[in-house]
């Protein structure tokens, strides 16, 4: 699916949203395990991520928090739980073994080349997320004045660091797609408000759809208020739409 063009159909909407461009590709780069949550829950939204990562396995990810893990048993088993889950999903390719060498483009539109032991690989994606816990994987060519330095990206994934480089020509829209009744149904609903809210900032034209939007926990109902002043616009479904068609004409329907 990488690099092209999906279209979303939205019925009974005014004319100007019934179609809507999603990003159809999104890459998490880093060696921080906050990456694998950030990766299931982007996917869960109908994104395809893929992770690049400089280890030989993707449990590797979960060395900095390895003294958590042996502590607590829960926890140690939700991270199992997903490791096994990412290497299940189809919505995320893994790139073990690799390191990012070049970045250009804007905010919608990414060039990346991704070192790894067979050959250079080059992508096109739209958005990227760097987390690390050692060395930056950023490219010193893109961490310049043009690059926005953030923190508290997906936050409650504790993704401490992170770019996104300005750009005079955003995304023009992004839709997030929400399955509510899936186990992870409040950290997709946060992620989804606060990302959306973030992409406003450059610009974009947001749109949420759901079955159900839970705002009865924590600060979400006022996170869902700023969300609506913002201009994020929210429709509902009956149901879960889906990718179908060929790779030059994807749709979610």
């Amino acid at each position: 699916m990488s690099g092209q063009q999906a279209v979303l159909k939205l019925p009974e909407v005014s004319p100007e949203f019934k179609e809507v461009e999603i990003a159809p590709e999104v890459l998490l780069a880093g060696d921080h395990p906050a990456l694998l949550p950030m990766a299931d829950n982007l996917s869960s939204m109908g994104v395809f991520v893929t992770l690049v990562h400089p280890f030989g396995e993707i449990e590797e990810l979960l060395t900095p928090i390895r003294g958590l893990l042996e502590a607590d048993e829960k926890v140690s088993k939700d991270y199992a739980f997903l490791c096994e889950k990412i290497a299940a999903n189809k919505s995320v390719k893994v790139v073990n073994g690799a390191v990012i060498d070049e970045v250009s483009g804007w905010w919608g539109n990414f060039s990346v080349r991704i070192m790894q032991e067979e050959a250079p690989v080059t992508l096109n994606v739209s958005g990227l997320a760097f987390a690390f816990k050692g060395d930056s994987v950023i490219p010193d060519s893109f961490a310049s004045e043009n690059v926005k330095g953030f923190y508290e990206f997906l936050s409650q994934f504790d993704a401490r660091k992170g770019v996104l480089k300005e750009t005079a020509n955003p995304l023009k829209r992004v839709v997030f797609v929400l399955d509510v009744e899936s186990r992870d149904e409040k950290w997709a609903s946060v992620a989804a408000l606060r990302f959306g809210a973030y992409l406003k900032g450059f610009g974009s034209q947001v749109f949420i759809l759901c079955k159900d939007m839970k705002v009865s926990v924590d600060d979400m109902e006022r996170e869902y208020r700023e969300a609506r002043e913002a201009g994020i616009l929210f429709f509902k479904y009956e149901e879960l739409p889906v990718i179908e068609g060929s790779d030059q004409n994807l749709r979610l329907v």
